[in-house]
């Protein structure tokens, strides 16, 4: 797990304790996630998280003659501490931790059995000190009946949660999370009253802070899934673990590159535009690079406010397939993606094969394509197929490209759940 590391508070900061304790609350909430699954560990840093969030408040007051109009401007501080239900929670967690006993906090497991879609799911409580394995086996052992039969080609996933008596429905660290970006808020605004700058995080968090919206939420508090999830591939019984590499801004060009794959001395600018232009500009450069290097890797790119995400996939087999779009669609939640676009090389098989459960990789009469789809948050789609076929000596002949704007793959379906649009025939959910 990627270690966090504070920042380095100003010798001339005006509030330095106060900054110190929202830094420390930070390193805290970072070592409660490296320690989830150690019970202990887990229940020590989260007692001592709690602790520096309360005391952040407890510093700003300690240090009320470095701000201007203090009392005036929080008391509202104070009022909208007390309307809010989660900074409310942890001024009482606190006090029970320091004067009572430890917080009770439980463990939960969630499994969720799919493909392209969420098939079934099974909630059920565990004892926390219990390895994660045996909830595996647990959830293998009660998945449905009318599943076992397909599991050739199903993901198990399990999700750990700690949750406390007080809030049940949500995920601790979460709720942490938000509390945090609240405090943070504050001091935020008491440096600013100082008139001085601030500055609790690197840059790139603190632009897409903003990108969250008024809970500012830092990236690396939000969405921790992926840090608390097992997935198993139900044909075998392997855990899968995806290869994958993230550059923040693809960038394709030089006159090498562009030499390679016949466009002279310089690479046309493929991500300028709207996400339907850069479609259109991949389908032309997806295809000189497969007919340039016999083959062409699966790749994500995912718009967001500050440009394009690129996502390199390495899948083997359909499980793997199925896990990398959820975890695509995990990474367009946190980074605020509203497009998705997906660059691949894909089979295609006859529907009489696949309504006979063969699957077109299968398929005796499978043809290869190239396929770039785009999809939107506001439900617009194109997608370019073009069909190809090698020679003896395994050159690349085209056939005429296939623009749709209907058909829907249903790969891109978690994209679709994550931003409230309906898959046609989606499969019912069965919930235990």
């Amino acid at each position: 797990m990627k270690k966090h590391s504070t920042q380095r508070i100003d010798k001339n900061c005006p509030i330095p304790n106060t900054h110190s304790r929202l830094e420390q609350a930070h390193h805290l909430w970072h070592q409660c996630l490296e320690q989830y699954f150690d019970p202990l560990g887990f229940k020590a840093n989260l007692n001592s998280a709690i602790e520096a969030l309360r005391n952040v408040t407890f510093m700003l007051q300690s240090e009320k003659k470095k701000i201007p109009d203090f009392d005036g401007w929080y008391s509202e501080i104070q009022q909208s501490l007390r309307d809010d239900p989660f900074a409310s929670w942890i001024s009482k967690a606190r006090t029970k931790i320091v004067h009572k006993s430890d917080l009770q906090a439980e463990s939960w497991s969630e499994a969720v059995i799919y493909n392209n879609f969420e098939l079934a799911t099974l909630k059920f409580k565990i004892d926390p000190f219990l390895p994660l394995k045996d909830s595996v086996s647990f959830s293998i052992a009660n998945m449905p009946k009318n599943l076992i039969d397909q599991r050739e080609f199903l993901v198990l996933s399990v999700e750990k949660k700690w949750v406390v008596n007080e809030l049940p429905d949500l995920e601790i660290l979460e709720v942490l999370g938000k509390i945090y970006a609240k405090l943070s808020k504050i001091v935020k605004d008491a440096h600013s009253r100082a008139d001085y700058s601030y500055d609790t995080t690197t840059q790139k968090e603190q632009i897409v802070q903003e990108v969250f919206g008024k809970e500012g939420i830092l990236p690396c508090m939000f969405n921790t899934q992926e840090s608390r999830i097992c997935r198993v591939s139900l044909k075998d019984g392997s855990l899968i673990r995806l290869k994958r590499e993230q550059i923040s801004v693809p960038t394709i060009g030089g006159e090498k590159v562009a030499k390679r794959y016949g466009w002279g001395n310089s690479v046309p600018q493929i991500f300028e535009g709207s996400p339907a232009k850069v479609a259109e500009s991949l389908s032309i450069f997806a295809k000189k690079v497969l007919a340039r290097d016999g083959h062409h890797l699966r790749m994500a790119f995912l718009h967001y406010p500050e440009g394009w995400h690129f996502i390199q996939i390495y899948a083997e087999d359909y499980q793997d397939k199925y896990v990398a779009m959820r975890k695509i669609a995990a990474e367009a939640k946190k980074i605020q993606a509203d497009a998705i676009i997906e660059v691949a090389e894909v089979w295609l098989g006859t529907v009489s094969d696949f309504d006979r459960g063969i699957m077109p990789k299968d398929s005796k009469d499978r043809n290869e394509a190239l396929s770039i789809t785009l999809l939107r948050s506001n439900g617009e789609f194109k997608s370019y197929l073009t069909t190809f076929r090698r020679n003896l000596f395994r050159k690349v002949k085209f056939e005429e490209t296939k623009v749709d704007f209907e058909g829907i793959p249903s790969n891109l379906s978690p994209l679709m759940a994550l931003w409230g649009l309906k898959y046609p025939n989606n499969p019912k959910k069965q919930e235990n």
